[in-house]
Parts: structure tokens; sequence; C-alpha cells
């Protein structure tokens, strides 16, 4: 299968390297090569991770005319509003995106790369997950859009999104057992050592992530709550 790894400038370094870790060893364990792969840069130019070293693309954008599987790497989060300025590097590719996406069989998006996949336009009827921390994000900038930051990973049709960067490994071994089937993922799991008994990113959320909505009177409650730990409340 032909792969495209979608990049945006600041590419989270571990997740790129992550998900082509896991290709490439699902490779090796199956014997055969299943997958093969290329690399763009989302904004065209040189290609930097959020490590600041080198990324080596393999094609630009513009000259892909097709993939069986497109991959959404996420950037490093520096903030709701970077995050929004940085997605407006789609915006000269909408067509060509959606037309590529449209032939794909299949379509990955992982942390911040679910949001640059979503300013293409692609996921307004479907059901997806991202960064349990981008709740706000997401109800201020696509207050349409069927999101629940609570799963791991959701697939909705061709589209599988998913949480926070590392939750890239669940996403691909579901992905994976599609293509290949549960023994292979028994082995990448072994191989890697990676846990895969989590479904929901409930566990990782910290309080303040619940103050991350819009009822006044609620939210006036919980902060007396916080101030207030050292006393009794009842």
């Amino acid at each position: 299968m032909n792969v495209l790894l979608i990049c945006p400038d600041n590419v989270l370094a571990s997740g790129l390297t992550g998900i082509i870790d896991v290709l490439n060893i699902a490779n090796l364990l199956n014997k055969k090569k299943l997958f093969e792969w290329q690399i763009t840069s989302l904004s065209g130019r040189t290609l930097y991770s959020s490590q600041n070293t080198f990324v080596q693309t393999d094609v630009a954008l513009h000259d892909v005319h097709g993939c069986d599987v497109m991959i959404w790497v996420g950037s490093q989060f520096e903030g709701r509003e970077k995050l929004w300025q940085h997605c407006h590097q789609v915006i000269p590719h909408k067509k060509h995106i959606q037309r590529l996406i449209a032939q794909s069989n299949y379509v990955l998006a992982c942390c911040t790369g679910v949001s640059y996949l979503a300013v293409s336009g692609v996921l307004t009827d479907h059901r997806l997950t991202s960064c349990w921390w981008l709740k706000t994000f997401y109800n201020q900038y696509f207050p349409d859009l069927r999101v629940s930051q609570e799963a791991v990973y959701i697939q909705d049709g061709k589209f599988i999104t998913a949480g926070a960067v590392q939750c890239y490994f669940p996403m691909m071994l579901h992905f994976i057992r599609q293509i290949a089937g549960q023994p292979l993922c028994d082995q990448l799991t072994a191989w890697l050592t990676m846990p895969t008994s989590y479904t929901s990113q409930s566990p990782f959320m910290v309080c303040n992530a619940f103050e991350q909505h819009s009822d006044l009177k609620l939210l006036e409650l919980q902060y007396y709550i916080k101030d207030a730990l050292n006393e009794s409340l009842t």
C-alpha cells in the first residue's frame, strides 16, 4: 500500500518517526513489503521537526496524484491561536487534498494532525476524536464537528482519528489489523512492547480540562471548590 505522510511545519518528531517505525517493522514481521511511504511538506517549505532537525521529504504535495493511505502527522502545540494559524497551511491545497482523499482507502490523523485534516472540510459528517486538551480549540474553530475527546481513536468510514501524540500506536494497530489481521498486530505489540489496553483518554485528563466549557455558573462553582480545598465545603 502506498502511504502518504503529510507533515506540517514544526512536525512533532516522535509522531512522525513513531509511525514510520510501525510501518517499517510491520513490513519486517510480515516478511514481505506491506507498505511503502512518502513524506510531504504541507507548507511546501523545507521541513523541520519540533526538535529543529531537518526532515527529508520525498515529494511535493502538488505532485502527488494518488495514495492508498493518507496519514496526517501533528505539529508541536504552541497554543490555540498559533495552531489555528498553522492550520491555514492546508488552504492552498484544499481542493487537491479533497481529491486525494476521495480516491484513498484510509485517512488517518493523530494529535494536532486532526486539526489540519479538519480544515480540508472532509470531516463535517464524521465522528472523530483528538487531543483531550484541545476541547476549547474545537469548540471555538470547529463548533459543528462531532468531536469526542474521550476516545483514544475513532474510526468512521475511511477516517481514523486519534488523540495526543502517543495515541498513534493504538491507531496504527487498529489500521494494520484491518489490512493484515490480528496475528501481525500481536507481533508488533510484542516487538515494540507497547500497551494496548487503554481505550480512553479520560485517565490522562487533568483537572483544568473540566474548566474548558462555557457554563459560567458551573465554572464559578469549580473555581470556588479549587480555592477552598483546605476548608470544609459541606
